[in-house]
């Protein structure tokens, strides 16, 4: 298998649980930027949470080192593109209402 078709393999299904995390994230959802949408159970996003690294434990499993450094990086990444697409806009005033 190719790095990047084991990358991608990898990649694809950690992208998908880190979306729904960010989603329907308690703290992001509280502080009124999603309408509608109900935070995921405490039992659910904690299974989440630990499905998320299993790709990469079977990249490191099989070996595909170069893979599992890549999905490490694309991983990281991709948690804090998410964090950042999904963050209410800051008030560039500094939040001063004088």
């Amino acid at each position: 298998m190719s790095t990047l078709v084991a990358t991608l393999a990898a990649l694809l299904p950690t992208a998908a649980l880190l979306a729904l995390l960010a989603w329907r994230d308690p703290k992001r959802l509280r502080s009124g930027t999603a309408t509608g949408v109900r935070p995921l159970p405490r039992g659910r996003r904690r299974l989440l949470g630990w499905l998320a690294p299993l790709p990469g434990l079977l990249l490191a499993l099989l070996g595909l080192w170069p893979a599992l450094l890549i999905w490490l990086g694309l991983s990281g990444s991709l948690g804090w593109a998410l964090t950042q697409a999904l963050a209410p806009a800051s008030d560039p005033g500094g939040g001063d209402a004088d």
